[in-house]
């Protein structure tokens, strides 16, 4: 849109930048003996410049905080409490750095955060999905006059679209926390590849996890909601591929991985 274009603070995120567009902590190698000496980074094949819009959305794993579920993590012991507390510090610290660089400060501080989203859509993999196209149309809409856009957005949902968008966006909500959930408990990657070597501890208790989950979507039907239509949201939203009548899955499904990289 032109309108977002002509924008000072969406030229000022446009200028270029050469930065590592997968820097996460599977390619990041440490010393064994000293965890804070980094010895070498990986995986800089994608390396490119981009406009700075691209990366100040993006942050890497180790950076990120660690969401719980109020029913899946009720219970947490000392170990996972560490673990949070470590996640904090290394997020707090990423914040930091970001802001320290040039580019990406300046573009953090200049473009309202919706803009951020909006504008990385394409190379983060948002457009893949039309939920996420929606949603963040939706929001744009909503919130066009607010952050100084012109004119009008030529996007007008209705208000039965915007209901529908909703419950479609807490699907996808609760997926993603139960994707992370059993990330943890798997010990595996949150896009499900679990190392070749450790799959038959995993297996186990993937499928115990789904079986539970199953159960647990039919016990809480909702009024009127028959057993079918229980299992068929359990399906839904249950994030991987794998199911127990299957020893085959997608990529996006729980897989053998030969290596898994990493610190």
């Amino acid at each position: 849109m032109e309108a977002i274009r002509d924008i000072e603070a969406v030229k000022l995120a446009s200028k270029p930048v050469l930065f590592h567009p997968d820097f996460h902590a599977r390619n990041i190698f440490v010393d064994p003996s000293n965890p804070t000496q980094v010895t070498g980074i990986i995986d800089w094949q994608a390396a490119a410049i981009e406009p700075v819009f691209v990366h100040v959305e993006e942050t890497p794993d180790f950076a990120q905080e660690l969401s719980f579920d109020k029913d899946s993590d009720a219970i947490q012991d000392v170990e996972t409490e560490v673990a949070q507390a470590d996640a904090q510090r290394c997020a707090s610290a990423w914040a930091v750095m970001a802001h320290v660089c040039p580019k990406l400060g300046e573009a953090a501080l200049a473009l309202d955060p919706l803009l951020r989203r909006y504008l990385e859509a394409s190379s983060s993999g948002w457009l893949d999905d039309v939920i996420c196209v929606r949603s963040i149309l939706t929001t744009l809409n909503q919130q066009w006059e607010s952050i100084g856009l012109p004119g009008r957005s030529l996007y007008q949902p209705s208000q039965t679209d915007t209901q529908d968008l909703s419950v479609k966006l807490d699907e996808l909500e609760s997926t993603q926390r139960l994707k992370s959930y059993l990330a943890r408990l798997l010990r595996c990657e949150t896009d499900g590849w679990v190392s070749e070597e450790r799959w038959e501890e995993v297996l186990p208790i993937y499928r115990e996890q789904y079986e539970q989950f199953k159960i647990s979507c039919v016990d809480s039907r909702e009024e009127g909601e028959s057993m079918t239509d229980a299992l068929a949201t359990a399906q839904r939203l249950w994030p991987f591929d794998l199911r127990l009548d299957s020893s085959a899955a997608s990529q996006t499904g729980l897989c053998k991985a030969n290596k898994m990289e990493g610190p």
